[in-house]
């Protein structure tokens, strides 16, 4: 496929200040702790109260609770790459601080309050997971993950009996994961003629990025459209944003399809009208490569070829944007001609690579 617009926004990385070195632990009070490590936020608090406690030592406190301190300040020090990834870090830290502080009230709170977070992101998750199987036919993904949501309330019950928050930890962990393995059985393309996205694209805003991958789904012309791979990009300066999803159509021929939206001006939920490719405005693109390699692309640069995008969910801490979109765009390469497709009922859960530099 040519060079397409996306190229001209440079994909962020995501960039977290690092704390220094246990070895110095006061050190660390002179530095603000300068946002989350982890992934999401839900650590905040606690960090904070890690943080605030080492100021409060004495020297005449236990090694003990010392080393401590020393291996939550380790943990934090790893950036996370999930929710994941986070809950593992948050069981540790349980761990060891359970373990050298026994009935502390700040620690205790700072790790109820976390964990209650976690668990209302697994709960939602749970609940769009349930809504998403409704829509499901009885066929091998629907039963895959119909077990994956018995798993998920069964891990969920075990954590509300857990004796300890270490413990209860592991268990919203074990729950997590079995939502994540239970989304990828249900989104399972290969059996896309039964998919409830194939079967009712509107009804599809609850496809998570639990996958890692996300989604993006439509109609093209009449035709679903359902990804096999999505990117996602977002410059927090800039307030623009490029998300995209590819259809494989023929791998061995190299045949695909890409659905592209470039967004500008976003900073939270609302409604953006898809134009003609002005400096400030957002954008649509369909683009496809056929069996001669050739790309052929269509987009909103040109009147009457218009659209709408709607941004339903956009959620910086956990890094997600969901919406729905519709266009219609004009054939401009190869060289414009009056061939166009008809995007209707587009809908899109992304997990996005967040810049906090552009």
């Amino acid at each position: 496929m040519r060079p397409s617009p996306e190229t001209d926004h440079e994909a962020p990385t995501s960039v977290k200040s690092l704390l220094p070195a246990a070895a110095a632990l006061l050190a660390v009070i002179a530095i603000p702790r300068a946002g989350a490590q982890p992934f999401t936020d839900r650590l905040d608090d606690l960090a904070d109260a890690v943080v605030a406690r080492n100021a409060d030592l004495t020297g005449d406190e236990e090694a003990k609770q010392r080393r401590a301190l020393e291996r939550c300040f380790q943990g934090l020090q790893r950036p996370g790459r999930s929710e994941d990834g986070d809950l593992a870090l948050a069981a540790r830290m349980a761990g060891t601080l359970e373990g050298a502080f026994p009935g502390d009230p700040e620690f205790d709170a700072a790790l109820d309050g976390a964990f209650s977070a976690f668990r209302g992101d697994i709960d939602a998750d749970r609940d769009k997971l349930a809504g998403f199987l409704d829509l499901m036919s009885a066929d091998r993904p629907w039963m895959r993950g119909a077990a994956g949501l018995e798993s998920m309330d069964s891990h969920l019950a075990a954590a509300d009996a857990s004796p300890t928050r270490a413990r209860r930890a592991l268990f919203l962990r074990k729950a997590l994961r079995a939502g994540n393995s239970a989304w990828d059985a249900a989104l399972d393309l290969r059996h896309a003629e039964f998919h409830p996205v194939v079967r009712s694209v509107e009804s599809f805003a609850h496809a998570s990025f639990r996958t890692g991958r996300g989604l993006v789904a439509a109609t093209v012309d009449g035709g679903p459209f359902v990804s096999h791979a999505t990117q996602a990009y977002y410059g927090a300066r800039s307030h623009t944003a490029v998300l995209l999803g590819v259809e494989i159509l023929d791998p061995i021929q190299g045949r695909n399809r890409v659905l592209l939206l470039a967004v500008n001006g976003l900073t939270g939920t609302g409604t953006f009208p898809l134009g003609y490719g002005a400096v400030g405005e957002s954008w649509g693109a369909v683009m496809e490569t056929l069996d001669s390699g050739l790309s052929y692309d269509y987009t909103t640069f040109f009147s009457p070829y218009t659209g709408t995008l709607n941004v339903t969910v956009f959620d910086p801490d956990r890094r997600l944007v969901e919406g729905t979109f519709s266009f219609e765009a004009l054939s401009v390469a190869p060289p414009p001609g009056d061939e166009t497709r008809t995007v209707t009922s587009g809908s899109f859960g992304l997990q996005v690579r967040w810049d906090a530099r552009r």
